[in-house]
């Protein structure tokens, strides 16, 4: 599927951004010019992954088997 251009207001939310396809998906998204949202329960890793690929990136911990951490979620991607 492709995806549209990247603008200004451009965002994606990755879960499971922390290792193997999700980390690669937020890698191409970052180069092609998208803010990415990394969300997965490893803050570390979110955090060394948001490191490595720059200001684009921004690591949101969270454990999206909790209910809690679904309901606020959104919240937090509007604080970026």
């Amino acid at each position: 599927m492709a995806l549209p251009p990247a603008g200004n207001g451009s965002a994606a939310i990755v879960t499971g951004a922390s290792s193997g396809i999700g980390e690669e998906i937020a890698t191409i998204l970052v180069q092609r010019g998208y803010h990415v949202a990394l969300v997965a329960r490893s803050a570390d890793r979110l955090e060394a992954l948001a490191r490595k690929l720059g200001a684009k990136a921004h690591p949101l911990p969270a454990d999206l088997a909790q209910r809690s951490a679904r309901a606020t979620l959104l919240v937090r991607v509007g604080e970026l």
